[in-house]
This record gives structure tokens, C-alpha cells and sequence, in this order.
């Protein structure tokens, strides 16, 4: 099921999402992208992005379980969704921190020649 597969995600296992799990995934991190801004100036990052999927990003196709765990099945994918986007958000961050620190290195290294 959908909350299966983003309890595999988020502990490292790669699988094929179902194509309303897909886009559910789709619109959140467009959500998030579009609020960056303003999220990255809060203390509660994560928080911040959670509560913006909440009220933002409403997808007709996919289910999240029965009407009585609903809510609840909504805030545990949203969490996960917001994990995994600030997870590539700060492997991201740190590669390109160390691409410069490799450009640095390797300027040194020509001026020392």
C-alpha cells in the first residue's frame, strides 16, 4: 500500500510508487518549493513545511485508508514527504559545499605550481 511504500522510502529502500502516490509526492514538493522562502526564515522548518502540506496540497486520486484514518494516515505521509524533502534538501546543500571546497582546493594547488 501507499503508507507501506513511504515507510520503505524513508528508511533507504527504493520501490515503484503507485501513480497517485506519485503525484500526491508531486504536488507536495511543489507546495514546499513554492513556500521555501518563507519557511527557511522559521525556527521549525519541518513543522512549518508539514502544516503547509496540510492546508495546501489536497489530492482527489489518492486515498489515505479508510474514513476513520484518514487524518491520521494524511499526517504520517505528509511527515514522511517533508522528511525525505528536507533530506535531499541538505544532501544537496552539503554537496555543493563541498564542490566549491574542491574548486578551492584545486585553485591552490594551480597557484602553488
Amino acid at each position: 500500500t501507499n503508507c507501506r511504500y513511504l515507510n520503505l522510502l524513508n528508511r533507504g529502500k527504493l520501490t515503484i510508487p503507485s501513480i497517485s502516490l506519485n503525484n500526491l509526492v508531486t504536488d507536495c514538493f511543489k507546495v514546499i518549493i513554492a513556500g521555501e522562502k518563507h519557511l527557511e526564515t522559521l525556527k521549525h522548518y519541518r513543522n512549518a513545511a508539514l502544516a503547509l502540506l496540510q492546508h495546501f496540497c489536497v489530492n482527489s486520486e489518492f486515498r489515505f485508508g479508510c474514513d476513520a484514518h484518514t487524518a491520521v494516515n494524511k499526517n504520517i505521509v505528509f511527515r514522511t514527504v517533508v522528511n525525505v524533502f528536507g533530506n535531499n534538501k541538505c544532501i544537496d546543500e552539503s554537496q555543493s559545499v563541498r564542490e566549491d571546497s574542491v574548486k578551492i582546493f584545486k585553485t591552490r594547488q594551480r597557484e602553488k605550481k
